[in-house]
């Protein structure tokens, strides 16, 4: 038989023989998937509430800020987002994932030591570019993973990452600005050149990215194959 006849199989019958003794590992890939999500809107999104800080630090302009948050970020995003789609349906969707949280977090991470305006730019395209993958892969996987009447409900908790990433990166970026910027921690990083919110920035790019991308990769080390038969 070959991949092609595998591809035909039916999403019902390939969805039952995935459910027998793996139910628990679909809701993990799922869950996984979901807290990857939660996360790219928090490095995303964590910059709205450093903007007066990074402004002040760096001299940056209202419209350089609105460049860094907007149509720059959106336009690297939606245009890789087409390249990334191909890469979706011929490469390993779940080593694509974790590639992408790794360079994602690296991107974010790099915004805490811009020290200037294209610096920052630059930081922020990678991070846009390399979360186009996550939303197209995951969903991709989900079609294979899940019958047809199961995606919807897989797809819907897959969604409700970015308002929980979002939420998180607007109260805990404040709380973690308001540690950083009062009491000893601020004195500790003026004495090392470090503003707090390249601190914040730092912190919140390198809570999660090795951890999540050993994680995506580990429990997509032969599922890709088994369930989804996506070429290496």
């Amino acid at each position: 038989m070959s991949a092609q006849t595998c591809s035909a199989e039916p999403a019902d019958e390939l969805a039952r023989s995935t459910s027998s003794g793996n139910a628990g590992h679909s809701v993990y890939i799922v869950l996984l998937f979901f807290i990857c999500f939660a996360f790219s809107y928090l490095d995303r999104q964590v910059v709205s509430i450093l903007v007066p800080p990074i402004k002040q630090s760096l001299g940056l302009t209202d419209t350089q800020i609105g460049l860094l948050q907007g149509f720059s970020f959106t336009m690297c995003y939606a245009t890789a987002g087409v390249f990334v789609a191909r890469l979706v349906d011929r490469a390993n969707r779940v080593k694509l994932i974790a590639a992408c949280i790794a360079i994602w977090a690296i991107s974010t991470t790099a915004c805490g030591f811009a020290s200037n305006f294209s610096e920052l730019l630059l930081a922020r395209a990678g991070t846009a570019i390399a979360e186009a993958a996550l939303s197209p892969a995951a969903l991709s996987i989900f079609s294979d993973l899940f019958a047809p009447r199961r995606v919807a409900r897989a797809s819907s908790a897959f969604m409700l990452g970015p308002y929980v990433g979002g939420g998180l990166a607007l109260f805990g970026g404040g709380m973690l600005l308001s540690a950083t910027a009062a009491g000893g921690g601020n004195a500790w990083l003026a004495a090392h050149g470090i503003a707090p919110w390249q601190a914040d920035a730092t912190v919140f790019a390198a809570h999660f990215p090795e951890t999540s991308a050993g994680k995506v990769g580990r429990s997509g080390s032969g599922f890709e194959w088994r369930y989804v038969h996506a070429p290496m």
